[in-house]
């Protein structure tokens, strides 16, 4: 049997139909995939891009606080908590207390370096040694927290 020109273009319209819906299943997984890339992208424009708090707190598995970001009366501050509750590394950035603390159960300053130097304070507070305004410095202090004597 011949092949007349007729059956040459059917069977050319069917390759080109063939490809047509090729095209257009393409063309709609196209379209698919812009449309759930595009849609997450302008909800995450939308969204505040600064998180606003007057505290943030982490915590361990029991609930227990084990760091804490604030600004409680205006002294930013990033507190290190122990088991106990008790805040044992802390740095603030305000005015009245600027500075890196390491302190003990009761609060007392073990290490404290501040804008006007290092103060290494002994474990009884009683003996702090560091640099000050006037230079290096050994000093003793007091129950009440007054300097009684100072070298040099």
């Amino acid at each position: 049997m011949e092949r007349t020109e007729f059956d040459a273009l059917l069977d050319r319209l069917r390759i080109v139909e063939r490809r047509l819906r090729l095209v257009f299943i393409v063309l709609a997984l196209s379209l698919v995939a812009f449309v759930t890339l595009i849609v997450p992208v302008q909800q995450a424009d939308s969204q505040p891009s600064t998180l606003r708090a007057r505290a943030v707190e982490i915590v361990d598995e029991g609930g227990r606080r084990r760091i804490t970001l604030d600004a409680v009366a205006g002294e930013p501050a990033l507190r290190f908590w122990d088991a106990t509750g008790t805040a044992n590394i802390v740095l603030s950035a305000g005015p009245a207390k600027p500075g890196f603390l390491f302190l003990d159960a009761v609060q007392r300053s073990y290490v404290m370096l501040d804008p006007a130097g290092v103060l290494f304070v002994s474990p009884a507070g009683q003996a702090s040694m560091g640099v000050d305004t006037r230079g290096p410095a050994l000093w003793f202090v007091d129950s009440t927290g007054r300097v009684f004597y100072r070298i040099p």
